[in-house]
């Protein structure tokens, strides 16, 4: 290679050492350095009931507060262990502004769908800084209320959150949610994944989802007996168990392969 070849490679492989290094880091490397987590789920404090017909218009949609439920505190039980595993820090779980976190993934606007679903920006950022100093967190672990396109039964019609679904013939439980891992220095999401379970059926379907009895849609909420909601509210709080590690997961070891619904980890 003649002198000036030589020195027009040099200059390149300088130049794309220099941009390695200038590379933002990943967010598998800035997770190694979070120590105590905060954790957070706002994702399931109402609950839909829906059915749809036959025709795209036959679509009937009744919404109820299920707060008292304490579905979300389950859901924040389940996620501290998923930050054990899966970020092995300490979480920590601590009053939270419920406004700013529930609408840390809302619509831009009054449409529900899918696309207009993303971070709201600079007014959760301040709220999120201000929470992880109050509770001396390095990382905010938030699961949302989210939005799906109804593949459950190939309408248009969007599925938001938690509740459950009735459509030819059958009757099926479903969390539509997203977590984000919120770095505490920016108050910004590192990374937000859409929950996704292990499970076979859910998979199949892109988020976790059951079958349930057709008398859960076939009668009012409002006549559901006390038995009845006992069910319901046990089994959506079991739905995403084996999802919240899976999902994070994905988020701090994109590298690792999933085998039968679980991502193995090295020392798995």
């Amino acid at each position: 290679m003649n002198a000036p070849a030589g020195r027009a490679a040099a200059a390149v492989l300088a130049m794309l050492s220099l941009a390695a290094c200038s590379s933002p880091p990943t967010t598998t490397q800035v997770a190694v350095d979070f120590h105590r987590v905060g954790v957070v789920s706002v994702a399931a404090d109402e609950f839909t009931q829906r059915r749809v017909g036959a025709r795209e218009r036959d679509d009937e949609r009744k919404v109820r507060s299920i707060a008292p439920w304490g579905v979300d505190r389950a859901y924040e039980a389940q996620l501290a262990g998923a930050v054990q595993l899966a970020l092995a820090a300490t979480p920590v779980l601590a009053a939270h502004p419920y406004p700013e976190f529930a609408g840390l993934n809302d619509p831009s606007n009054p449409y529900l769908q899918p696309g207009f679903w993303a971070y709201r920006g600079d007014p959760t950022a301040a709220a999120v800084r201000a929470y992880c100093a109050d509770n001396q967190l390095d990382a905010v672990v938030v699961a949302t209320r989210s939005v799906d396109d109804d593949v459950l039964g190939g309408t248009y019609h969007p599925l938001a959150g938690a509740g459950v679904y009735a459509h030819g013939g059958t009757t099926l439980l479903h969390l539509s949610a997203a977590l984000s891992l919120l770095d505490c220095a920016t108050g910004r999401p590192l990374e937000t994944h859409r929950v996704a379970s292990g499970n076979a059926f859910a998979a199949s379907h892109g988020y976790p989802v059951r079958e349930l009895p057709t008398a859960y849609t076939s009668k009012e909420m409002t006549q559901w007996s006390a038995d009845d909601e006992a069910h319901v509210k046990q089994a959506l709080i079991d739905l995403p168990a084996d999802a919240w590690v899976q999902t994070l997961n994905g988020m701090v070891h994109p590298e690792a392969p999933v085998i039968f619904g679980r991502t193995m980890l090295p020392n798995s």
